[in-house]
């Protein structure tokens, strides 16, 4: 365990090491025994012009005039007490320098000692770094340094892991955290090995396998959405799980052993394992692990967590990813209950791009498909999931375009219907709209457009109408104004 020198506070502007404060008890000494009426100008002394940042240089000149000899060993030369300050310099740079390395750490101090303010001052450089930073740590970081700053979020988690896994006081494990921190342990690192403390053993439990598979399958369990990145939450599942299952052996006392016991265990295993490849195969992208994860959560639930759950689960997955009501034709047949996840993926890519296809349909275009000499073979499957890719990615821009194009003219029927609504605005409105139930289906903009193009065109007819009637009421009132002046004016025109 590194430790951290004790520091001490004095003259209210500086901080001062154990290794200074052993110099001041010598010259305190000194003076209490050949001068006790100058041990309260102490302070004055050492803050002095001649003697600030030099104790050594005062106690010397003090055991001189008073003619008292200083155990050597307990006094470094000049020289030596430097090359130690130095030292301490570069150790304070590189631990609190973002990881700057030993060689960079030394580069920074001799550049900062060239400085007016710290020229041939090592000790004021050291007390501004103390003051700077706070403590001083006795070991130099790993190369690279260790950051100033501390990630509060994997802090937290850290912490709670403490608390929740290893029954810690929150406080407790708040100070013990950050203390390993500051004596040069990473965060990830001590992450990491409290992962593979407590949650790593339960996985292993829980899952049936060894550490380096529970290892990697920690990050993933905790990307999902139940856990949110949360590793205490992990830990509380796993363990709540792993005591329903010592609960359930300590209500069973019978629990079968022997021969029996291993032929159901290696059936049991069998089921999951077929569960697990059926959620691979059909799911592209999905990894063993959260295969495995979801088996689990699935067992556990009160409709498959009986004795023959597993069972009832794997014909569940066959009835819903193999046997479809509407796959009853004889094409369907043509694609095996077996296929590989890159037919399932080809599957899933027809139906995304065509609304209305069925998994039936789209199985049975698949088996068409494959049996073309384009696509029949080995790499068929692969170079028809490229094909599709690259039709639908065609398709997917032409159809961004279109509807971009679209949403282009309802942003220009709506500024120019509505004087004083600016562009960002109109888009706003036009985004609002299409996220109704009414506007947002695949031909959304096209219905909205229209509905927009009818109600300008309805208030365009009603505006037209009233300005006719206006301008012929106009004229009727003009014609009287003229018959009145023509009455009441003889001779005029």
């Amino acid at each position: 365990k590194a430790t951290v020198s004790v520091l001490y506070w004095t003259r209210g502007d500086r901080w001062m090491t154990t290794g200074e404060d052993e110099l001041h008890r010598k010259i305190r000494e000194l003076l209490e025994a050949h001068a006790p009426s100058q041990v309260a100008k102490l302070p004055l002394l050492l803050g002095s012009d001649a003697f600030k940042d030099r104790p050594q240089k005062l106690l010397t000149m003090l055991q001189k005039k008073y003619n008292v000899k200083d155990v050597p060993e307990q006094t470094k030369p000049i020289e030596a007490e430097t090359d130690d300050l130095r030292e301490r310099i570069v150790r304070m740079i590189a631990f609190y320098g973002k990881g700057k390395t030993k060689a960079e750490a030394a580069s920074q101090m001799e550049k900062l000692l060239a400085t007016e303010r710290f020229r041939n001052k090592e000790q004021a450089l050291l007390d501004s770094l103390l003051k700077k930073y706070g403590p001083e740590p006795d070991v130099f970081p790993a190369e690279g340094g260790a950051p100033a700053a501390v990630d509060e979020k994997m802090l937290t988690e850290v912490t709670g892991l403490m608390v929740t896994a290893g029954g810690v006081d929150e406080s407790d494990a708040r100070i013990t955290v950050e203390r390993a921190v500051s004596e040069g342990i990473p965060l990830p690192t001590l992450r990491a090995q409290l992962l593979e403390r407590w949650v790593a053993p339960l996985l292993m439990k829980a899952n049936g396998v060894g550490m380096s598979e529970a290892l990697a399958q920690i990050p993933l369990l905790l990307e999902a959405p139940t856990f949110s990145g949360d590793p205490s939450r992990l830990y509380t599942f796993l363990a709540s799980r792993d005591a329903k299952q010592q609960a359930a052996k300590t209500i069973s006392p019978l629990h079968p052993t022997g021969p029996t016991a291993d032929l159901q265990q290696h059936h049991a295993d069998e089921l999951k394992s077929q569960i697990i490849k059926i959620i691979t195969d059909n799911n592209p992208g999905r990894t063993e692990a959260e295969a495995r994860f979801q088996m689990t959560k699935l067992l556990e639930t009160d409709r498959y967590s009986g004795e023959h759950g597993a069972q009832a689960l794997l014909e569940a997955l066959k009835e819903k990813y193999y046997h479809a009501p509407e796959a009853n034709n004889a094409e369907t047949a043509k694609v095996p209950n077996d296929a590989g996840p890159i037919k399932a993926e080809i599957v899933k890519l027809i139906i995304d791009n065509n609304p209305g296809r069925t998994k039936a349909e789209a199985r049975s275009q698949v088996a068409k498909l494959l049996e073309t000499d384009r696509y029949k073979g080995d790499d068929g499957a692969e170079a028809l999931l490229e094909a599709l890719k690259e039709k639908y990615s065609k398709a997917s821009d032409t159809k961004a375009e279109e509807a971009n194009e679209i949403k282009a003219q309802i942003v220009k029927l709506i500024t120019d219907n509505n004087p004083g609504r600016t562009e960002a605005e109109a888009r706003s409105q036009v985004a609002k709209l299409l996220e109704t139930d009414r506007y947002s289906g695949e031909h959304g903009a096209e219905a909205l457009l229209e509905a927009l193009k009818e109600k300008y065109s309805q208030a365009k007819g009603a505006g037209d109408a009233r300005a006719t009637k206006e301008a012929s009421d106009s004229r009727h009132i003009k014609a009287q104004i003229v018959k009145l002046i023509v009455d009441n004016n003889p001779g005029r025109t």
